[in-house]
């Protein structure tokens, strides 16, 4: 519907309006407020609601709810209207959505002949200009649409939510003759517009659900405040989404979702790496709407979460365990950054709810636990206990297994909680230490906490063992082992709760890339220096023409950290550059050639694959003049290495 302009000249008098006006919430939509009109002007009965008609107001949201309301007005209505900017202090909010007096069930008049067949929402702004359609109102109407497609009961597609102007759409006015029953052009409107994006719009209808991997694009995450719009980055990367922090408070917003949270224990893991900035501390946070609740607030919220990571990876799970989330129907996520901006690029990797930390109770049964080295067998036991798990130590270096197939996704701000009762034995001063693998790995101390001493006899003892700090850890974990004492004392262990939980101040695990220039490689055979390509890397780059690859530069990291990199190397591009350039990875566990396009690609980091190193010096890539291509050069500049956690 086009109102036109002369409702501009009503907006400085909507204050008084409002005031007079009864405000209360929708009984048809909670998150709207209903506000009622002064004459009845719309249909009691029609043809069923079959279809939603999208209009804007060409003029402003406080004036076009003051013009539908006032006194006298008898020629038109519609259902909702939406807020798009907020104007001035005294505007309503972006988002905010009225129910202008029409219930859903009765027919408003705002498009004609379509009025008996349809629902009908107004969107503040003009079609002429695109700043007027803002997130918060995409958001705020797609809820709402989405409500009255499913309420209905018709599809949510472009056949059934439409345009004003939805006869310019090519076959749509022929299928809604066949399929709908009305006129499909007795409307001579075109709003909402060229700038309407009815992609987005439909996205957020229909929604994603989490996991969100962002293996293609940005599966529907938009900015939020004070981030800049984000974008989809795979070059170099393994699919993340992109978003620059441009003021305090940055957060961006996840698609309209529709999921059930599951039962007690959920988390939500994040990938994240904060590129360059003035800092690398950093904070960040998650927030969810609920069918119940459609709007975020603090208490929909995970504790914040402080850390140290920057130009590195960093995985975080967060604590979203309470009676707001779990068991509840997820609407939307929203990931906070930094509550102070400085200046970071965000890169995430992925956004991935988990079902359930693992945790033990041991309510009814020993939980598919099992004994292992120098244990007997365990058994249950209630009574005074609560529920607990028992065993006895036989031997030296006694531990026991937690069931297998947890397909735990591990963060590095993880600890596991275990509270035991040491009984009896002949000292009170004990250790222990935590175990685990992934899926088809073997058990090994590479992947194993530090041992944690602690004293209890005959008594409680709440025993904490960080393990997110072993960057072994962050990973699927398919099981765990408990171990008690390396030395036995003849203790019976028993155990009431274990449970991974999530720290708010992690252990840093951060892991500096390395970059080798050719000036720090090892240099076998005669190699020419050059300077003229100014898509070099610092200040110089070698060059070799075809050999057999007995000339090599070997780029050695020393690698501090063990785990997996992704090594990537920068050359400049050339049409007299090889276009197979052998790249020859020495890694823990063998070696691989990967051959280079170096017509191509200049001035930036290439991802040649990830590989795991070992500590030390024992992994290098050479680049050899082992090529082919007659008459040509190969190109060796730098080399990267980038710590995946």
């Amino acid at each position: 519907m086009k109102t036109q302009t002369h409702l501009k000249s009503s907006v400085l008098m909507f204050g008084a309006v409002a005031a007079a006006m009864s405000v209360q919430g929708s009984a048809d939509y909670g998150p709207a407020i209903w506000r009622p009109l002064c004459e009845a002007n719309w249909y009691t009965s029609g043809y069923g609601h079959k279809f939603h008609v999208v209009h804007d107001m060409e003029g402003y949201y406080a004036s076009t709810v003051s013009w539908f309301s006032s006194c006298g007005m008898r020629s038109a209505s519609v259902h909702y209207a939406i807020n798009g900017l907020q104007d001035a202090g005294s505007d309503a909010p972006q988002g905010e959505i009225t129910q202008l007096g029409v219930t859903e069930a009765n027919y408003a008049w705002h498009a004609l002949c379509w009025n008996q067949h349809s629902t009908g929402t107004e969107h503040e702004g003009f079609a002429n200009n695109p700043a007027w359609y803002t997130e918060p109102m995409y958001q705020a109407s797609a809820g709402l649409t989405r409500h009255i497609a499913d309420k209905f009961g018709y599809a949510r597609d472009r056949n059934h939510i439409v345009a004003h102007g939805q006869k310019l759409v090519a076959g749509w006015s022929a299928w809604a003759s066949a399929n709908l029953g009305i006129d499909p052009n007795c409307n001579s409107h075109t709003d909402p517009g060229p700038y309407w994006d009815w992609n987005h719009y439909m996205t957020i209808i229909n929604g994603i659900n989490p996991p969100y991997g962002f293996d293609t694009d940005v599966q529907g995450w938009t900015a939020g405040n004070g981030e800049a719009a984000t974008w989809w980055a795979g070059s170099g990367w393994p699919g993340v989404l992109v978003t620059d922090q441009t003021g305090n408070d940055g957060y961006v917003l996840g698609p309209s979702c529709s999921y059930t949270a599951p039962g007690y224990g959920p988390c939500i893991s994040v990938n994240v790496y904060p590129q360059s900035g003035g800092s690398a501390n950093h904070d960040m946070q998650i927030f969810w709407t609920t069918t119940a609740e459609p709007f975020f607030d603090a208490a929909k919220s995970s504790p914040v979460i402080t850390y140290t990571a920057q130009n590195n990876w960093m995985r975080l799970n967060f604590n979203v365990n309470q009676p707001k989330f779990y068991g509840q129907t997820i609407t939307q996520l929203r990931l906070d950054f930094d509550n102070t901006s400085v200046g970071t690029r965000w890169i995430v990797n992925d956004i991935w709810p988990e079902n359930t930390s693992p945790i033990w109770f041991f309510g009814a049964d020993i939980n598919g636990w099992t004994p292992g080295n120098a244990m007997s067998a365990l058994a249950w036991a209630d009574a005074s206990w609560g529920g607990a798990v028992y065993g006895d130590q036989t031997g030296n270096d006694a531990y026991i297994f937690s069931p297998a197939g947890l397909n735990y996704l591990s963060g590095q701000n993880d600890l596991i909680h275990v509270r035991v009762y040491p009984q009896n034995g002949t000292t009170a001063s004990h250790d222990m230490q935590v175990f685990w693998i992934g899926a088809g790995e073997s058990w090994d101390a590479a992947k194993s906490s530090a041992v944690v001493n602690f004293s209890a006899q005959n008594g409680w003892a709440d025993v904490y063992i960080p393990v997110g700090a072993n960057p072994n850890w962050v990973h699927w974990i398919h099981q765990i082992r408990l171990d008690f004492d390396q030395t036995n004392h003849g203790t019976r262990w028993i155990v009431d709760y274990v449970g991974v939980e999530h720290q708010t101040s992690p252990v840093t695990v951060a892991v500096a890339d390395t970059i080798i220039d050719n000036t720090g490689a090892t240099v076998t055979g005669t190699w020419a220096s050059g300077t003229s390509s100014t898509d070099k890397y610092g200040a110089d780059y070698r060059y070799h023409s075809k050999g057999s690859g007995a000339n090599y530069l070997t780029y050695t990291p020393n690698i501090a950290t063990a785990g997996n990199y992704k090594v990537y190397e920068w050359h400049p591009q050339g049409s007299n550059r090889s276009s197979a350039a052998p790249h020859v990875i020495a890694y823990n566990g063998g070696t691989v050639t990967v051959n280079v396009n170096q017509q191509v690609g200049g001035g930036t980091w290439n991802l040649l694959g990830t590989f795991n190193f070992a500590t030390g010096t024992a992994g290098n890539v050479k680049i050899t003049d082992g090529f082919t291509d007659a008459g040509i050069n190969v190109m060796a500049d730098a080399v990267k290495f980038v710590y995946v956690p």
